[in-house]
């Protein structure tokens, strides 16, 4: 079996092939337990992406707090803040398209 300190010196050296590419990458990184090489970029993205959130410890908590804020934004200060000024104000949509055509129109 070959030591991880002669994997890096093999990779590094630059004799390194695709198959001993393929087989320092299964090496250092034992999860890993697809060919690595054979894959297309989209793969190698997504299993990159994957297996990063499936190690995280922190990183998921501030996940959860930006999905928390960004759903508050969204979601809730809508709601509130932004009320639907063309649906309280015009009963049928020929009435709310003649005013924002002439509001786009007539600039003031």
């Amino acid at each position: 079996m070959i030591s991880i300190s002669e994997s890096f010196s093999n990779f590094f050296a630059k004799k390194t092939t695709a198959l001993s590419f393929n087989y320092t990458i299964n090496h250092i990184f034992g999860y890993l337990k697809f060919n690595y090489c054979q894959m297309t970029i989209f793969h190698r993205i997504f299993y990159f992406y994957r297996d990063g959130f499936r190690r995280m410890t922190v990183g998921k908590q501030l996940w959860l707090i930006i999905f928390i804020k960004l759903f508050i934004m969204f979601a809730i200060l809508k709601l509130f803040f932004f009320p639907n000024f063309l649906q309280t104000n015009f009963s049928t949509d020929e009435e709310r398209s003649d005013y924002v055509l002439e509001q786009l129109i007539n600039k003031k």
